[in-house]
């Protein structure tokens, strides 16, 4: 009796314990389970994304270091072997109006009336410049500038390597791209690409008061700095395509970097570049080169290039043989820039800004001085100027004639001759993995002091 009394109990209790199902998941439990799964693969791909962007990023970042190491090492060689007493250097300063970026492009149309901080790069601090007349930042325009000079160091033609010489002229500056056939012919001219003279700011008027009428299709994230050889030569080499004048069209179509004298190793520069008029110097005109051309046009490729260059400025070092040391005393430097009379107007105002920390009664000399120092910078790079042709030229006496413009003693360089420049330019990466451009300022000392 007892034994069928205890049976049930049992049954009981193991059917409770089967009901139960202890394994099995709630509705909810499943619920949360998902979502704490779908929130950590969201993180790991977060932070995958991120990590790839950082290693693009770090590439970009040391593929640009590489460019610039190579691109500073090559201006420093060819300014130290300037020689002031027997060289000739030329810049020009030009402002484009250019979308800086695709984006810029698509986002900012261009403005019939002057133009606000949105255009273009207006959200870049580092692309604003302080404007005294207006009182408040303004946009800082892309920079196309050109710089031409002699240089005494040695190098042997890109074209036709057998030839050497000691003499160059070099001139740095943004080239045409364009597309070359296998007969030599441009299938893209670079002039219908990049013909950047037609956007130039006027540089009568403030850049934001009247814009050209259209800006420069080829945004300036895409621009090449190129450095355009030629070699100087008294003989005349044989069996070899050369040009004689530095005007040639040979030299800017990338067929020849020869450039052969036909005075003894005297150019006849003051009709070319000091004296011409300002529709189209030589010395400024941009070559025009194939970045990839057919194998059979290669050698025309003579040049050396900085992919990406959004803009090349320069800005010359101001200082005077006999006036000089009263600049040379001062905690900064007198950087001129060229491209506007409102930035002439500044070196101006920086002159009389230093003449005036110099006492009336103690300092008389040194007043005097410094304002015979203003007064000829103004003559010289200021009032005797067409404002419009934002060029400027040092030359030694031996490429005259002067006039009575300042001409410097037989053998001895221009007074004004830079004895520094201050270059800096804006560089985007090919891919676009950088949100902004790298800026990189150097200071180059001019000649072997």
């Amino acid at each position: 009796m007892t034994e069928q009394k205890s049976q049930p109990a049992v049954n009981a209790t193991i059917t409770t314990a089967i009901g139960r199902r202890p394994g099995a998941f709630t509705l909810v439990e499943l619920v949360v389970a998902i979502g704490i799964l779908v929130l950590m693969l969201t993180m790991a791909g977060t932070v995958f994304s991120l990590t790839l962007r950082s290693t693009g990023q770090a590439k970009a970042l040391t593929d640009i270091s590489e460019r610039l190491r190579m691109y500073e090492r090559t201006v420093k060689e060819d300014l130290r072997a300037v020689r002031p007493g027997s060289s000739m250097m030329a810049l020009e300063c030009r402002q484009v109006w250019v979308h800086v970026t695709g984006t810029q492009r698509d986002l900012y149309k261009l403005p019939d009336g002057p133009y606000g901080a949105e255009f273009p790069g207006g959200g870049d601090p580092e692309r604003m410049v302080w404007d005294d007349d207006e009182g408040k930042m303004r946009p800082e325009l892309p920079r196309a500038d050109v710089l031409t000079f002699f240089t005494a160091r040695e190098a042997a033609s890109m074209i036709n390597p057998s030839l050497r010489s000691s003499l160059q002229l070099v001139s740095y500056g943004h080239v045409k791209p364009g597309e070359l056939d296998r007969d030599g012919d441009w299938a893209l001219d670079p002039d219908d690409y990049f013909n950047i003279e037609d956007h130039y700011v006027d540089a009568l008027i403030p850049p934001w008061t009247l814009p050209p009428a259209k800006a420069l299709p080829l945004t300036a994230n895409q621009w090449l700095l190129g450095r355009r050889q030629t070699l100087v030569m008294n003989v005349t080499p044989s069996g070899v395509d050369y040009a004689t004048l530095p005007s040639d069209d040979k030299l800017f179509d990338g067929k020849t970097d020869i450039l052969v004298s036909q005075s003894g190793g005297s150019f006849d520069y003051v009709r070319d570049v000091l004296w011409q008029k300002p529709t189209n110097p030589a010395w400024r005109r941009r070559a025009k080169l194939d970045l990839n051309p057919p194998a059979v046009q290669a050698n025309r490729m003579g040049a050396w290039f900085l992919p990406n260059c959004a803009s090349f400025k320069v800005e010359w070092a101001l200082s005077h043989p006999k006036w000089g040391r009263w600049l040379r005393e001062q905690p900064d430097t007198v950087w001129v820039d060229s491209s506007s009379q409102e930035s002439m107007q500044k070196t101006i105002n920086h002159l009389e800004a230093i003449r005036n920390r110099y006492d009336p009664l103690d300092d008389v000399e040194a007043r005097a001085d410094l304002q015979s120092l203003k007064d000829l910078f103004e003559m010289r790079f200021v009032m005797l100027l067409d404002p419009a042709d934002k060029r400027v030229a040092w030359a030694a006496e031996d490429f005259g004639p002067w006039g009575s413009a300042g001409k410097p003693p037989a053998g001895e360089p221009d007074p004004f001759f830079p004895t520094a420049l201050r270059i800096t330019v804006d560089l985007y990466d090919d891919t676009g993995r950088l949100d902004r451009p790298i800026r990189h300022v150097m200071v180059v000392p001019v000649g072997p002091g």
